[in-house]
């Protein structure tokens, strides 16, 4: 029990210093659309939102899993990630050289590729964490 113990304030301390995180990408949600940072993530047939936004939204998501990732020792074996704001772009870990843009205008094929990337990198960085830390949870609540 004194180790079980151990490991969870371990945990509550790396989240306890993690709070930056909170302040700098703060998620919600506006008019459905989700945000980071108070960029929109999308659009709706009833809200327009400028593609420049999205970009920037983007850059954010991109950073923020940079952050995550670095803090948490984490290294994404699949695809590298090239964080440079409303700008970033996604590769292959094995061919960094080739890079999908995850901003518009830019090919509809290459940006889609991209958001296909993002979103599998996304799923395997949660998926990979919520298994590392599956122990600690009890009775279905995280601790």
């Amino acid at each position: 029990m004194h180790n079980k113990t151990a490991q969870i304030q371990k945990l509550l301390t790396r989240l306890q210093e993690s709070t930056f995180i909170n302040e700098v990408f703060q998620i919600n949600a506006v008019d459905e659309i989700a945000t980071i940072s108070g960029f929109r993530l999308g659009r709706t047939q009833r809200v327009d939102v400028p593609v420049e936004e999205i970009n920037a939204a983007l850059g954010q998501v991109v950073y923020l899993l940079c952050v995550q990732a670095h803090h948490l020792g984490y290294v994404f074996d699949k695809y590298y990630l090239h964080a440079q704001g409303a700008f970033s772009k996604i590769s292959l870990a094995s061919d960094r050289n080739t890079k999908f843009e995850l901003y518009m205008p830019s090919n509809d094929d290459r940006y889609n590729r991209a958001l296909t990337m993002l979103l599998e990198t996304v799923n395997l960085f949660i998926t990979q964490h919520l298994t590392k830390y599956k122990h600690l949870l009890i009775e279905g609540k995280e601790v």
